[in-house]
């Protein structure tokens, strides 16, 4: 019943975010074109690598076109649900004072009195185009697809609570947003290319310290069956734990937060 009231005022909060941005409508519309531009910057490099060489070895062009649309579809979802810069502003300023005294969670009032990057919704929506298009020519069978979107919707639940514990972190530690920001910007651009591409460090880097590589490369694997089905419970395992850690120390964090960003 909890968990339901939660969702339902989290949805109320975007209802009026959305209105918010509608406001000026020809301004909205610009933005939401230009929320667009993650399809030229995801379709024109993978083409262009495809059509003047062999490609990445061991990945076709549509796999590595998908896995693209893939960090694309997740990373704008994770923008869409956390903007550090606003999340941080608004605690710099005590303003995040007005959500604690409401009777929801407090991740629930987070994500919902910040209005995330709803721009990007249509980045997000094209994504899923290109996922469909490549799917279609990929020709993959339906229960594959079906553990492939759970496995990257359970991701980015973790990716949220992830960014959201270190939004929370570097604004106690720096008052600031640029190094999450920072860091959401690397894990778009790192996912966009299989992480067999970069040496075993920074392949651990991004799996278990930054684990963007569980919510976009590893679920391709799956799709594309390189992994045995056993990989895909621990991948599930492994989400899990991230969101119980993740949540357990947002709640610590919190805790300490007073107004004014004392």
């Amino acid at each position: 019943m909890e968990l339901i009231e939660n969702i339902k005022y989290f949805l109320l909060c975007q209802k009026y975010h959305w209105k918010e941005l509608f406001v000026y409508r020809s301004q909205a519309l610009v933005w939401l074109i230009v929320g667009s531009s993650i399809l030229l910057f995801t379709y024109l490099p993978v083409t262009i690598i495809y059509n003047v060489s062999s490609g990445i070895p061991g990945w076709t062009y549509f796999q590595l076109l998908l896995l693209s649309s893939t960090s694309g579809f997740v990373m704008e979802l994770v923008w869409y649900f956390v903007l550090p810069w606003g999340i941080v502003n608004g605690m710099r300023v005590g303003e995040f004072d007005k959500y604690l005294i409401r009777p929801f969670g407090k991740v629930t009032c987070m994500l919902s009195g910040y209005a995330g990057n709803l721009v990007g919704s249509t980045g997000v929506i094209g994504s899923l185009f290109l996922i469909i298009y490549c799917l279609i020519n990929l020709n993959i069978q339906i229960i594959p697809i079906v553990i492939f979107f759970v496995s990257i919707i359970i991701g980015i639940i973790a990716l949220v609570m992830v960014f959201l514990l270190i939004t929370i972190l570097s604004y106690k530690l720096m008052n600031s947003a640029n190094f999450t920001n920072n860091l959401m910007n690397l894990s778009l651009s790192a996912n966009t290319y299989p992480l067999n591409i970069y040496g075993s460090g920074i392949q651990l880097i991004f799996t278990l310290i930054l684990p963007i590589g569980l919510a976009v490369y590893y679920p391709t694997q799956v799709l594309f069956s390189m992994t045995t089905p056993l990989f895909t419970l621990i991948l599930i395992f492994v989400f899990a734990i991230i969101i119980i850690i993740t949540k357990i120390g947002f709640n610590k964090l919190i805790k300490s937060y007073s107004s004014g960003g004392g």
